[in-house]
């Protein structure tokens, strides 16, 4: 989740920097550049694929409840709450 986040705040800058918000269609390529990257992150978390390094995720249980982490855990922090 946390690379959705990180993603869309670089696109975000990216828009701010290169574009007038008000253009109607810089403002579309922009969204639509946010929705392909979700998909992506989407369809790599359901593959059991972490969307930061490649890796693979391993389904875990804490005292928070469960979640999915990257098996390169030292290397790549990246997790996702069930």
């Amino acid at each position: 989740m946390f690379a959705v986040i990180r993603a869309i705040r670089n696109r975000m800058s990216d828009f701010l920097l290169t574009g007038d918000p008000r253009n109607i269609k810089v403002r579309n390529q922009y969204v639509e550049g946010l929705h392909k990257k979700k998909a992506e992150v989407a369809n790599q978390i359901g593959a059991n694929s972490c969307p930061k390094c490649g890796g693979g995720l391993l389904a875990r249980k804490g005292k928070y409840g469960e979640s999915k982490g990257c098996n390169n855990y030292i290397k790549c922090r990246f997790t996702i709450t069930s």
